[in-house]
């Protein structure tokens, strides 16, 4: 099975008036055909700096040091601006995390798909208007006929969030990232669109890179994850790897983070992670997490760890007895 997504050894940094700072370090991972991956970490880890790359929306600040992103067998590590134009338009869809933001207040809903349509079909706009309908009920959406004729402004921010997923599958991509889509709604409201995300991949055999602060989404959406801290990947495994057999200190003290309800009233406490939130400003040649891991060890602050794998299983911590 072909990869839809490949990131090679990825190193972006920052220029700040204190020097350059590394805000990922190393990245590499791969998503298939039909897979969601989730990104899981704290505020801070560099996960929005992530999907930037991914679709070159970084900062004039930042660059790519060295290392490689693939999209569906293109390299656009180093695209000119009309080939990124052409991997945006048809092999890409983003959902924002706050979809008010992300669509125009000036425009009608009917008015801003058949903007989106245009780039990559010559369609009239009773075809454009068929299209944007039929992909806004296949969004749940059973009254796409009305809720076309309206602006942002006048739908709910569960509407809303529907009508970015319909306008970000328009094309036909081939890879969606969705960035923290769930965090501004109620948790019926997440649920559904968790859900919708995930029906949607499954019948259209999408790609997913879903970015998420929160353990339990990922566990709800993801086939894969891929554990987040100081921009490095620390862990990455199938969901049940994650959650059954967490492997690197900082994905442990995650879990031991979701609230009780989970697993039953009363049946441990909530344990919050101890010592400050890395910062990149810090930086260092040794593991990001050592500073708050109760199993760090000298050689832990001085150098990066190896990346260990186990059937398919990967981590990066020097705790060899751990596995």
């Amino acid at each position: 099975m072909n990869n839809i997504l490949e990131i090679e050894k990825l190193n972006v940094v920052y220029r700040i008036p204190e020097g350059r700072r590394h805000v990922l370090r190393d990245v590499s991972l791969e998503l298939k055909k039909g897979e969601i991956m989730a990104v899981v970490g704290e505020s801070g880890c560099g996960k929005s700096t992530l999907v930037n790359t991914i679709i070159s929306l970084l900062p004039s600040n930042a660059m790519i040091e060295s290392g490689r992103i693939i999209i569906d067998g293109k390299d656009i590590t180093n695209a000119d601006s009309y080939e990124l134009s052409s991997v945006r338009r048809n092999r890409l869809g983003v959902v924002f995390q706050d979809p008010f933001s992300a669509l125009d207040p000036l425009y009608t809903i009917e008015k801003q798909f058949h903007e989106t349509i245009r780039l990559t079909e010559k369609l009239s706009k009773a075809e454009s208007h068929d299209k944007a309908a039929a992909m806004l009920r296949a969004c749940g959406i059973k009254n796409a006929e009305e809720i076309m004729k309206k602006y942002p402004h006048e739908l709910s921010g569960g509407l809303r969030q529907r009508v970015m997923i319909a306008m970000a599958l328009i094309n036909d991509p081939t890879l969606v990232i969705a960035d923290e889509p769930t965090t501004a709604l109620d948790v019926t409201i997440q649920k559904e669109i968790l859900q919708l995300l995930r029906t949607l991949a499954r019948e259209r055999q999408l790609t997913v890179l879903f970015i998420t602060h929160s353990q339990d989404i990922a566990f709800e959406i993801a086939d894969r994850i891929t554990v987040f801290y100081g921009g490095r990947i620390v862990e990455q495994g199938t969901r049940d790897d994650l959650f059954s057999f967490p492997l690197h200190p900082y994905t442990q003290a995650l879990l031991n983070t979701i609230p009780s309800i989970r697993y039953g009233k009363n049946e441990r406490k909530l344990m919050p992670i101890e010592g400050e939130i890395f910062s990149f400003l810090n930086e260092t040649e040794g593991c990001s997490f050592a500073p708050r891991c109760p199993y760090a060890r000298e050689s832990c602050f001085n150098k990066a760890p190896a990346v260990r794998e186990y059937n398919g299983h990967k981590c990066a911590c020097e705790m060899e007895e751990k596995w």
